[in-house]
């Protein structure tokens, strides 16, 4: 399926934002929205008062703007001996180096709606021999757009419903691709280009939802799911999913300091799509996040994650250091 059918997939899913469809909420709350947007701008759910964190968005309907900045690193990644045609390529251990920054703004259009725009500009790059030929470098930028809205809302229980509708620009230097090329026609070919950029086109609909366990824990998960574009030129769009859950603890709620520790989980195969990985990435998250103002939230979010490479058979293990700022208006 091409584009059209991401895009369909974005615009049907809006369907469900029709007021009597969005407005599932509980009759003790469902007048009290509004209200409990404006005197509490953060994310408050009953009791509990929870994080943004962008590694499993939250279901609050809220106006923010939201900068985040972050780099990882991927150490020693072993790749077995290259063969290109008889000759073998002998390249010592290098890293992978990860770079990522972020901008959304995203404006409650209603007190159960809310639409957002996300710029997003992502890097990768191997730095040692054997890294930089069989994964290359990479960089991606591209824009988003998507929606929230309510679908039931108690006291301690919010579930919204999202659709988004991306499209990035992907680049990738493939070294060792572009070699091959050379000693298998033995010239330069359009079949293996040293630089490839492809569009990326993505379009899905999930669902977010929160529980208010206490003031001190609350729990949050999503679940994502749609169709993407790949790297690879004229393959057909694929369905993906994407996974996850946080454990969130308020310290402030329960007379510490204003500060909060988020631990989670996330696995999804549209890496798989877009990137050189074989599987499903899996994602592991700490998180420390400071709480003592209405308006404004940040946090620090680091990172654990394994992803199977497309090219060998072993897993790469990454780490990352993510700073992330909100403003609530």
């Amino acid at each position: 399926m091409s584009r059209s059918g991401c895009v369909a997939i974005a615009l049907g899913a809006c369907l469900l934002m029709s007021p009597g469809f969005a407005r599932g909420q509980a009759p003790d709350t469902a007048d009290s929205s509004a209200q409990a947007s404006a005197s509490h701008p953060r994310l408050q759910l009953g009791p509990h008062t929870f994080a943004p964190l962008q590694i499993v968005p939250t279901p609050f309907v809220r106006t923010y703007l939201r900068t985040a900045i972050g780099l990882g690193q991927a150490l020693d990644l072993n790749v077995p001996l290259l063969e290109i045609d008889t000759t073998v390529v002998l390249g010592l251990k290098g890293d992978l180096l990860f770079a990522i920054l972020d901008f959304r703004y995203e404006h409650a259009v209603k007190d159960w709606l809310s639409v957002w725009a996300d710029f997003r500009i992502l890097g990768r790059l191997g730095t040692g021999v054997q890294s930089l030929l069989s994964q290359g470098i990479s960089a991606a930028i591209g824009f988003e757009v998507g929606t929230m809205f309510h679908l039931y809302e108690s006291k301690r229980f919010l579930l919204s419903g999202t659709t988004h509708l991306s499209n990035r620009d992907a680049t990738v230097i493939n070294l060792l691709d572009f070699v091959e090329g050379i000693i298998d026609s033995g010239k330069v070919t359009p079949a293996h280009p040293l630089v490839r950029t492809t569009p990326i086109m993505t379009g899905g609909a999930g669902l977010r939802a929160a529980w208010s366990i206490s003031p001190l824990a609350g729990i949050s998960g999503h679940g994502l799911t749609g169709l993407t574009e790949t790297t690879v030129a004229g393959e057909a769009a694929r369905w993906f999913y994407d996974v996850g859950a946080v454990l969130d603890l308020d310290l402030g709620a329960v007379g510490f300091i204003p500060v909060g520790v988020s631990t989670g989980y996330e696995q999804t195969d549209l890496t798989a799509q877009t990137q050189r990985v074989a599987e499903e990435s899996r994602t592991v998250l700490l998180a420390f996040s400071y709480r003592g103002r209405p308006d404004y939230s940040i946090s620090l979010e680091m990172t654990w994650e394994w992803l199977p490479s497309a090219l060998t058979d072993e897993t790469i293990k990454a780490g990352s250091i993510l700073l992330m700022t909100q403003y609530f208006f």
